[in-house]
């Protein structure tokens, strides 16, 4: 690299980590994500959080079975097009290469695509330029693409990585894992502050004209962008879809305590709380999903233990704190 070229290097991060504009007045925005695609629910989806307002509008881009995570410098023509190209039956890679191959500010994106083909077969691919800020990574596996740019560590994409492949819930927590993971090694140099998770997928026969998004969660502004992302998350996940058998937890004393106090609080449950799973509990559980979410299941008995939706769990005692869910007609 020669010595101008070292120099606009170097003014091109100064300019990008104040937010100003990058190559060619071309404004960039350092991005945390991760773009992938589940074998069992036939899902991809998109997760990321960065320092400007409205990444939720900016960075996911899809449809079912094809979704990029569109960054960086992020022009909506190239990762519209890259849907398109996939779609018509390009490969991730190949889509991604033609793409930039048109575009004369290709060095100052970053770009992850994840899909899956006619046969089935997730790939992936990414693309990091030349002039994305410092720290910068990207990180691919057989489903998954991991991409960063403006973080406090280079090492943030194995991170995330390393939290996705580990995690053992299903496919919207999983995104979600990486998520918490990258904020705990360090996130964003300038700060996070807006955030989303969106899942292109199925939802069940019944409500499945509504819309193509089996998980979404948006946070255009906060200080607690991930406690938010995992609220609404999970409060769309338990509203508008039916259990993932991924997502099953144990209903131990304490979980069982905080279930029937929410309930109670409610006016489902009367009582006191006690640790125990009564029949009169179950009904109260069941109640509470008849008034407040769009399907109702019951707990499941696997054995001498007794299991349940984390999602549903989580929604019911959160939401009942913050004041957003109906009690009894």
């Amino acid at each position: 690299m020669n010595r101008r070229t070292c120099l606009l290097a170097t003014v091109l991060c100064l300019l990008c980590a104040a937010g100003a504009p990058g190559q060619d007045g071309v404004p960039q925005f350092g991005t945390r994500s991760i773009a992938a695609c589940d074998g069992p629910t036939q899902a991809c989806g998109v997760a990321v959080v960065s320092f400007p307002t409205g990444v939720p509008a900016v960075v996911p881009v899809g449809k079912p079975r094809i979704v990029v995570a569109n960054q960086a410098s992020p022009l909506i023509d190239n990762a519209e097009r890259i849907v398109a190209l996939i779609e018509g039956g390009a490969a991730p890679e190949d889509a991604l290469a033609e793409v930039l191959a048109g575009d004369a500010q290709r060095e100052v994106r970053q770009i992850g695509v994840a899909a899956i083909g006619s046969d089935d077969v997730i790939r992936v691919a990414n693309f990091t330029g030349s002039f994305t800020t410092p720290q910068t990574c990207a990180v691919a596996g057989a489903d998954f693409t991991v991409q960063a740019n403006l973080q406090r560590t280079s090492l943030i994409c194995q991170t995330m990585a390393d939290a996705f492949q580990k995690e053992s819930a299903g496919f919207p927590n999983r995104l979600l894992a990486a998520m918490r993971a990258g904020a705990e090694a360090g996130g964003d140099s300038r700060g996070e502050f807006s955030a989303a998770l969106v899942v292109f997928g199925q939802l069940p026969v019944a409500v499945r004209g509504f819309t193509r998004l089996s998980a979404f969660s948006a946070v255009n502004r906060s200080r607690e962008w991930l406690p938010e992302l995992e609220y609404n998350l999970k409060a769309y996940l338990a509203f508008w879809t039916l259990t993932d058998a991924a997502d099953l937890i144990l209903l131990n004393p304490e979980l069982i305590l905080q279930i029937q106090q929410a309930l109670i609080n409610l006016g489902f449950l009367s009582g006191a709380p006690n640790g125990v799973w009564t029949d009169a509990t179950e009904l109260a559980w069941r109640a509470f999903q008849g008034r407040n979410l769009a399907f109702t299941q019951g707990t499941i008995v696997q054995g001498e233990d007794r299991l349940i939706d984390q999602n549903r769990a989580f929604y019911l005692i959160e939401g009942e704190r913050r004041g957003v869910l109906r009690g009894p007609a």
